[in-house]
């Protein structure tokens, strides 16, 4: 009987333990998640001054406040055929947009578009190394923006 109540005694203490933890965790995503803004974004992609369609173009908000490290979503979009995109936040919720503030932004080849880029059985992205490699930034106003332009 004694083993009984002490197991009992023992998962009640656990079960405790993880409630506390969850707790902590969701007060601490819940306050870093304060303090960012989402703008309209959107551009054109071109290479030589021609529209480069079905490109995966993505936005990843920077670190700039470490008191607040939580800055806010990625976001992607892909340009159509006239190299042209909007951005969406990565969230899940489908929303338009960016993080206001400065980006690390990468553009690839998607999956799906591979067949386009592919010569001799490989990928050859028609953009230069630096588009994916992220030393692209591009920085988010407040307003947002509709002149997020690369051209290669």
């Amino acid at each position: 009987m004694h083993d009984c109540l002490s197991q009992i005694a023992w998962r009640c203490r656990l079960c405790l333990c993880w409630a506390a933890i969850v707790a902590a965790c969701s007060l601490t995503i819940g306050c870093g998640r304060q303090g960012y803004k989402i703008a309209p974004v959107s551009g054109r992609l071109t290479s030589q001054g021609e529209p480069v369609s079905e490109m995966h173009v993505t936005f990843q908000p920077k670190l700039t406040d470490i008191d607040n490290p939580y800055t806010g979503p990625g976001s992607f979009g892909r340009t159509d055929s006239e190299g042209r995109f909007s951005l969406t936040l990565g969230d899940g919720t489908g929303r338009r947009g960016a993080a206001v503030g400065k980006h690390t932004v990468r553009i690839i080849v998607p999956d799906d578009a591979a067949s386009k880029y592919t010569q001799e059985g490989r990928i050859l992205s028609p953009l230069p190394e630096t588009s994916a490699d992220g030393s692209l930034e591009f920085e988010v106003p407040p307003k947002g923006t509709d002149a997020a332009n690369f051209d290669f």
